[in-house]
C-alpha cells in the first residue's frame, strides 16, 4: 500500500529514483518496474504507477472490460497506446517516456504520491490545485471516515 507524497527531480534523461518510502511496499518482482499509463480521468494530468503485481489484477478488469466494448480491441489499443513499462535499474531509478511527461505536462519538479495499490507522478502545480480541491470535496466525509470506532461513521458531522 502506498502511503504519502514525496517531492522528486526529473535529471535530464527523465529518470526519477523510486524513494525508499515507496520501496518498502513492493516485493522484489515489483521492484522489476511498473506499467505507467496517463490517468484515465479526463480531469487529472498525471501518471499512474502500477507495481506488476498489481498490474496483473487491473489487466484482467481492463480484459473483462473489452468485452463490454463497442470494439474490443479499439479499447484495448486506446490504454496500451498510452502505456509503457518502466524498468528499474539498481540505483531504484526508472525512465517516465517523453510523451508521458508531455501528457502529464511535467518539468523538472515533480511529486509523486501514493494512492493505495498505485503510484502517481504529478506537476507540483497542478497536484496542489487537485489535493486541495479533493480535501475541500472530501472534508465531511473523512471526518466521519476518520473517527474511532468500529464503522467510522458513529459521529455525525
Amino acid at each position: 500500500m502506498f502511503l504519502g507524497e514525496q517531492a522528486l527531480t526529473l535529471d535530464a534523461k527523465n529518470r526519477l529514483v523510486l524513494p525508499s518510502k515507496f520501496r518498502v511496499f513492493l516485493t522484489d518482482d515489483d521492484l522489476k518496474g511498473f506499467f505507467m499509463v496517463v490517468n484515465p480521468t479526463r480531469t487529472e494530468r498525471c501518471l499512474r504507477l502500477y507495481p506488476r503485481s498489481t498490474w496483473q489484477r487491473v489487466q484482467k478488469g481492463l480484459m473483462k472490460k473489452a468485452d463490454d466494448a463497442s470494439d474490443p480491441s479499439e479499447f484495448l489499443r486506446l490504454i496500451a497506446s498510452h502505456a509503457e513499462f518502466a524498468p528499474i535499474d539498481a540505483q531504484f531509478r526508472f525512465v517516465v517516456p517523453p510523451k508521458l511527461v508531455e501528457f502529464a505536462h511535467l518539468g523538472r519538479d515533480v511529486i509523486m504520491a501514493g494512492n493505495h495499490d498505485w503510484l502517481e507522478i504529478w506537476d507540483p502545480g497542478e497536484w496542489e490545485t487537485i489535493a486541495e480541491q479533493t480535501r475541500e470535496k472530501y472534508r465531511p466525509m473523512l471526518q466521519r471516515a476518520l473517527w474511532p470506532g468500529t464503522e467510522g461513521d458513529q459521529h455525525k458531522t
